[in-house]
């Protein structure tokens, strides 16, 4: 069974590459996966497109992940299918963080 590689593209949905090295050289431009980042005190709140590989069996993926690092969250982590969903997931993220501040 053949791999499937998720790239972003510049409209912000993830599609299939079947080229490794493709993928590989996508993975080292940063700016193009993250979705957004939120500083508070000692809190990171960020939020990234992850791409990665998965089995076609297992559909689509969630290609989408927030994070808390620091703070009394630390480790929280939530993950998305779309973009517009993990914008919706850092604005709760941050909202969590502010509660506690």
């Amino acid at each position: 069974m053949k791999l499937r590689f998720w790239l972003l593209g510049d409209d912000r949905i993830p599609y299939q590459c079947d080229e490794i090295e493709i993928w590989a050289r996508w993975l080292g431009q940063e700016e193009k996966r993250r979705v957004a980042k939120t500083i508070i005190q000692d809190t990171l709140i960020s939020t990234v497109f992850t791409p990665q590989f998965v089995l076609p069996s297992l559909g689509t993926p969630y290609l989408f992940e927030t994070m808390i690092l620091g703070g009394l969250h630390h480790g929280w982590t939530n993950r998305y299918k779309t973009w517009d969903e993990a914008v919706k997931g850092h604005e709760k993220a941050v909202e969590l963080v502010q509660e506690l501040q």
